[in-house]
């Protein structure tokens, strides 16, 4: 079996069908050596992070995980009859339309009700599972029609026993408890990055088991280098690649696959070379050199060096850290010919967080022609659809919810955001106040965005991420509505100062409201009642012309900080002035 994999991870890189089975869960228990004793020590390090400090009691993240058979097409949309030569050299190829595979999928809770939301920064994973960080507790379910195991590549499961197989087989259907220790020799050496990258895959037959689709990321980290909130490393982002032929000749499910999709007549010969060539997939054994065009790279050895090409052997799995100098879209792939010819490399985009120029919409850049939509009640037609635009008609209006416009930007585009606005018709204000997101690049296959897996409100991985649009604050007053302000960094925050507002003789004042507190924008944390831990209330304004100070008992640490009103008079109306300071000060 040849199994070469590639993690890499910076700071500013931002580049099927599920199959019914039986149930059954695992129980994964990870601990931790402490790095300051020696290698055989049995003492821990617990950070206060994951302890509740009431009770002594140590709370550590849960991985729920299945295994799932799905239908996968690798990416080869033609038939194959329509294949030309050259596209077959370069690796668009395949024996099959489809083929059934299992695949590692992570869930919410036990239940395995709800799946986790798989949004654009976790999509380039593909066939992988999800990433596993070594300081979990986790729970497996195998819902595949056939057994299958979960194991910790070089890491020591307690079960072995005598017989030492590592990871025992999960039959649909049946329980069993994993527990492994994480030693400081498993782990990142002091002299090598805070982080170091591994594997996870079935063993009941690695080969069988891998080309069939059961594998996945492993991270394992210095103890405190992960965020205790998001069980991520603060300021990184991280990116798994796999280099690796999948054969589907060696599948657990050829033949099931030959049954289900080989088109009568089927002639599968199994002698013919064309047979194994057209069932291989090279995925983004043998040697890979992987090089990484114009985005040079960190990695460690003995010393940190600086590298453009990193080479992989049989097995071997390798950690870099980049912080990309120039944005672009970039190419990452296997310079070995023969993989390089099959397909073994993949686009790698590089952008500006901060770019969010506007596009032309409203300075009429973009073209009437342009902008189109699935229907518009009268005169309200789609090359309406621009910001602050003058006259009786001056918008876009849909139908109902199955109603949508579309911009055709004329070339690949990267999108930071979209700016709404609704409009007001006979004494009435008409707006949207909930919508999604499609993209496409040909205008024929639309992906569905679904934000980042952490931040989506999704419920599951195929579900698209809904964005508030417009409020009528004046007329549709409801708790829902919040004031956000960027602070352009973490500051240590300490308290607010509200003020009402008055409307010619009408007063209007928000008489209580909730914090929210994120440090990048995604991950919201409420800030909650010391002894209950529910979600604290804050007395706003009696008094619309007073200015009202709340401080908080203990300080907020945050870059971005949200007024969620939950109670006012006449309507929701709000001045704000926020206290604190840097976290760090000099004198």
């Amino acid at each position: 079996m040849v199994q070469n994999y590639i993690m890499s991870e910076e700071e500013k890189l931002k580049p099927h069908h599920q199959q019914p089975g039986n149930i059954a869960v695992n129980e994964l228990s990870v601990e931790y050596d402490d790095y300051n004793q020696e290698e055989n020590s049995t003492s821990y390090v617990l950070s206060t992070d994951y302890m509740d400090l009431r009770s002594g009691e140590v709370r550590y993240p849960h991985y729920y995980i299945a295994a799932e058979e799905v239908t996968w097409d690798y990416g080869v949309k033609k038939p194959y009859q329509l294949i030309r030569p050259r596209e077959m050299s370069r690796g668009m190829r395949k024996f099959l339309p489809q083929y059934k595979k299992v695949v590692y999928r992570a869930y919410k809770d036990e239940s395995f009700r709800d799946p986790v939301s798989q949004g654009e920064l976790e999509a380039h994973l593909g066939i992988l599972g999800p990433f596993i960080k070594a300081e979990v507790n986790d729970l497996l379910t195998n819902n595949a029609s056939r057994p299958y195991s979960f194991h910790l590549h070089g890491v020591y499961d307690r079960n072995q026993g005598a017989s030492g197989v590592p990871g025992k087989p999960l039959a649909p259907g049946e329980v069993q408890t994993y527990n492994w220790r994480i030693t400081k020799t498993q782990g990142p050496m002091d002299s090598e990055f805070d982080c170091k990258t591994g594997t996870y895959y079935s063993t009941v037959d690695k080969e069988r088991d891998l080309n069939s689709g059961l594998i996945g990321p492993l991270v394992i980290c210095k103890p405190g280098t992960l965020s205790a909130r998001l069980h991520t490393q603060p300021d990184v982002q991280e990116f798994a690649l796999l280099f690796h032929t999948f054969d589907e000749t060696k599948s657990w499910y050829m033949e099931e696959n030959l049954r289900r999709y080989c088109a009568p007549p089927c002639h599968a010969n199994t002698q013919d070379p064309w047979y194994h060539i057209s069932n291989k997939f090279a995925a983004i054994g043998e040697y890979h050199a992987v090089h990484f065009h114009g985005l040079p790279f960190t990695a460690h050895a003995k010393k940190e060096h600086r590298m453009g090409v990193y080479n992989l052997f049989p097995g071997v799995f390798g950690t870099v850290e980049m912080r990309p100098p120039t944005v672009g879209t970039w190419l990452v792939e296997c310079t070995v010919g023969e993989s390089q010819l099959a397909g073994m490399r993949a686009k790698l985009l590089v952008y500006n967080p901060q770019c969010s120029r506007p596009l032309g919409m409203k300075s009429g850049r973009i073209g009437d022609s342009q902008i189109k939509a699935s229907d518009y009640i009268g005169n309200w037609l789609p090359h309406l659809a621009r910001l602050d635009q003058s006259g009786y008609i001056n918008a876009w209006m849909g139908h109902n919810k199955a109603s949508w416009i579309q911009v055709d930007l004329q070339a690949p585009t990267l999108l930071h955001g979209v700016q709404t606005q609704g409009v007001r018709s006979k004494l009435k204000n008409i707006y949207i106040m909930l919508f999604t997101v499609s993209y496409s690049l040909d205008q024929e296959t639309w992906s569905t965005y679904r934000g980042s897996g952490s931040s989506s409100s999704s419920s599951s991985s195929s579900t698209a991420k809904v964005f508030n649009g417009n409020l009528d604050n004046s007329r549709n007053n409801n708790p829902h509505e919040w004031l956000q302000v960027d602070l352009g960094k973490v500051k240590r925050i300490t308290g607010v100062v509200t003020q009402g507002a008055r409307s010619l003789l009408t007063k209007m004042m928000v008489t209580e409201f909730s914090v929210t507190i994120s440090r990048d924008g995604q991950a919201w944390s409420s800030v909650l009642e010391g002894s209950s831990q529910r979600e604290k209330i804050f007395q706003g304004n009696n008094d619309s012309d007073e200015e009202a100070l709340t401080i908080f008992d203990a300080p907020l640490f945050g870059r971005y900080i949200r007024i969620h009103p939950l109670g006012w008079i006449n309507d929701i109306a709000l001045r704000l002035e926020v206290l604190g300071c840097d976290t760090q000060q000099t004198l």
